[in-house]
C-alpha cells in the first residue's frame, strides 16, 4: 500500500511500493488490453486529473483491480463501477490521503525557520578584579564567611590575598598551560560616544587626522589582541576577528591584530591604501621624529624591540587637562583588545606620520 512518510512540519512524501503480486500484474493486464477498442485505463490521463490518477494508483497499491483489468472481458462490472464512483469523488473534490497527511506548519515554527541574517550582538559585563575596595576578596560570599573558617582557613587575610594575586600574576599558559584572559573586558564604543571623543580634539585639527582618530576609536573593544597578527583587508568582516585560530605564544585563540598590525590596519581602513610598514621595527622609520610636546592627533609613540624587550606602538589621541597623552593602542595586557590609556614613558620615540 502507498505508504506516507514525514520529513518535517508541513511537508509529505508519498512512497509507491508494490503491494504483492497484484500489484505487479497491474502493468501486464494494462499492457494485454492496451490494443483494446475501450480504453478506460488511459482516461486519468487524457482527462488531465492527477488527483484521480493518483487515487487511482493507491488503489492498485492496496490490491484493488486495475482500470486495465476493468476492461477485459473478464472483468467484473461491479469493479468498474466502483472504479467509475471513486474517480468522480476525487474530481469533486475530496481530501486524497496524500493531501491529508500534510499537517499545517506552526506559524511560530515558521518565524525560526526564517534565516534573519546578521545580527550584531553586545553583551555588557561587570568585571571584578583584585585591587579596590570592591573587589573578588570583599565579594566572595564562601571564603569571606566566618562559618567556613577553621585552622587552615582564616578568610582572606593578607597573606592569602598576596599568594592569589602572586597566583594570578605568574604566566599561566608557560606553567600550566592555560590562558587566564581570553576574552576583552573593554566594550566597544557606542556612535554617540565616539562622536563625544572626538568633540574634545582640536577644532582646527585637520581632516586626516580626524577621520585617523575615528576609525581608531571605532576599533575600541572590537579586535582582540594576537601576537604577530595582521589584516589581510581593509575592514572588519573580511578579517574574521574574533574567530578561533592556533593559539599565539600566550595562549591567545582569537584570531585579532599585535600593536603593530592594528596601526597598519588603521591607516588601511581609513585611507584605503596600506602604510608600508606592518611591524614596529619598520615603523621606526616611517614619517619624521618629532619632540613629545609637539605630537598631535594620528602621530605615533613607538618603542623598538630588542632581544629582551617586545616593541610597542601607540597612536597619540589627545593632551588631557593635567597634560597627560592619552592614546589609543591595542594591547596584548589583561584587555587583550584595542583600548584608550595614558602612556607615561617618556624614553619612547615620538613620530608624525601625516604630513
Amino acid at each position: 500500500a502507498g505508504e506516507t512518510q514525514e520529513f518535517g512540519p508541513g511537508i509529505a512524501l508519498q512512497a509507491s511500493e508494490n503491494a504483492g503480486p497484484e500489484a505487479d500484474s497491474a502493468p501486464q493486464a494494462a499492457a494485454e488490453t492496451e490494443n483494446t477498442a475501450a480504453e478506460p485505463a488511459a482516461q486519468p490521463e487524457s482527462t488531465a486529473q492527477p488527483e484521480t490518477a493518483a487515487q487511482t494508483d493507491t488503489a492498485a497499491q492496496a490490491g484493488e483491480t486495475s482500470p486495465a483489468e476493468e476492461s477485459s472481458p473478464a472483468g467484473d462490472a461491479s469493479q468498474t463501477g466502483d472504479a467509475a464512483q471513486a474517480g468522480d469523488a476525487a474530481q469533486e473534490g475530496e481530501t486524497s490521503p496524500t493531501e491529508e497527511s500534510q499537517a499545517p506548519v506552526d506559524p511560530k515554527l515558521k518565524e525560526f525557520m526564517t534565516c534573519p541574517g546578521h545580527v550584531d550582538l553586545s553583551v555588557r559585563a561587570v568585571v571584578y578584579g583584585l585591587e579596590g575596595n570592591k573587589n573578588l576578596f570583599t565579594l566572595d560570599p564562601i571564603g569571606g564567611s566566618k562559618k567556613n573558617f577553621n585552622d587552615k582557613w582564616q578568610g582572606w587575610t593578607e597573606t592569602a590575598m598576596e599568594e592569589a594575586k602572586a597566583l594570578a600574576a605568574s604566566d599561566w599558559y608557560e606553567n600550566y598551560g592555560l590562558s587566564v584572559s581570553l576574552f576583552s573586558k573593554t566594550s566597544p564604543l557606542s556612535a554617540s560616544e565616539i562622536e563625544a571623543f572626538l568633540d574634545l580634539l582640536p577644532e582646527d585639527l585637520s581632516e586626516p587626522r580626524r577621520k585617523l582618530a575615528e576609525t581608531a576609536l571605532g576599533s575600541i573593544g572590537r579586535i582582540p589582541y594576537y601576537f604577530g597578527g595582521k589584516a589581510s583587508s581593509a575592514d572588519f568582516d573580511k578579517n574574521h576577528f574574533g574567530t578561533l585560530v592556533s593559539p599565539d605564544y600566550k595562549g591567545r585563540v582569537f584570531r585579532g591584530l599585535d600593536c603593530s598590525g592594528w596601526l597598519a590596519w588603521t591607516w588601511w581602513n581609513t585611507f584605503g591604501t596600506p602604510l608600508g610598514e606592518s611591524s614596529t621595527g619598520g615603523m621606526i622609520h616611517l614619517g619624521h621624529e618629532i619632540r613629545r610636546k609637539d605630537l598631535q592627533t594620528g602621530d605615533i609613540i613607538i618603542r623598538a624591540g630588542g632581544e629582551e624587550t617586545i616593541g610597542h606602538v601607540l597612536m597619540f589621541f589627545r593632551w588631557d587637562e593635567d597634560g597627560n597623552a592619552v592614546c589609543i593602542h591595542e594591547t596584548g595586557g589583561v584587555t587583550n583588545n584595542v583600548v584608550m590609556a595614558n602612556q607615561t614613558d617618556t624614553g619612547m620615540s615620538c613620530r608624525n606620520i601625516i604630513d
